[in-house]
């Protein structure tokens, strides 16, 4: 599930066209100059190409193969197997909320994976998913789930603090818009407004990586 959400999130989407312009800008023009390919032209039309025709040819085949949709969709299929198996590897611990406190927030990008020392967060800033810190996403408003590189004991989280600066993390990642049970939008409000009073290290590092 966590997988599914991080290659449906509009970060990734963005990441991956961000990554295609780059790949156009800086590497595809690589094939006009290839000799297997000017062959094939000269085979084709029966005549050399003229100056820039390959690099023409080679853009505008490029820019068709990204407008099909499949290109998306095959990307994130194969990104999803990558990080299902990636994952898998982890431990898995549950993250409570007790009674009486404002419940988790779901971003745009409900699963976020940041290194929390560089504040660097999930592929809006070009963080590979390997060099993630800290994975967490909510289950539930009560019900958080975070993947861990060593086995930990679920957590009940007792503080309106620390429920804010986990709050504080989806808020930081999230693109354009989060959303939460109409109960706790007042206390979004309020943690959204002290975002600056609550750094991550105020998360006890005995729990989430």
């Amino acid at each position: 599930m966590f997988a599914i959400h991080l290659v449906r999130s509009p970060a990734f989407k963005s990441f991956h066209q961000s990554i295609g312009a780059r790949f156009r800008r800086e590497d595809a023009t690589a094939f006009a100059t290839d000799t297997e390919l000017r062959s094939r032209f000269e085979a084709s039309e029966g005549r050399p190409p003229n100056e820039g025709e390959l690099l023409d040819l080679t853009l505008r085949v490029y820019d068709e193969m990204v407008a099909d949709p499949m290109s998306l969709v095959t990307t994130m299929i194969r990104q999803h197997d990558a990080m299902a198996e990636m994952l898998n590897g982890f431990h898995l611990q549950v993250v409570e909320l007790t009674t009486g406190l404002p419940g988790f927030v779901i971003g745009d990008t409900p699963v976020v994976h940041a290194q929390l020392r560089d504040g660097r967060y999930g592929f809006r800033d070009r963080l590979a998913l390997g060099d993630a810190d800290f994975i967490i996403g909510p289950l539930t408003r009560t019900t958080a789930a975070c993947f861990t590189v060593q086995p930990l004991a679920p957590v009940l989280v007792k503080t309106r603090k620390v429920v804010d600066t986990i709050n504080a993390i989806f808020l930081r990642a999230a693109l354009a818009e989060v959303a939460c049970h109409p109960a706790d939008a007042k206390a979004l409000r309020q943690t959204y407004s002290r975002l600056d009073r609550l750094p991550t290290s105020l998360l006890n590092r005995r729990w989430c990586m």
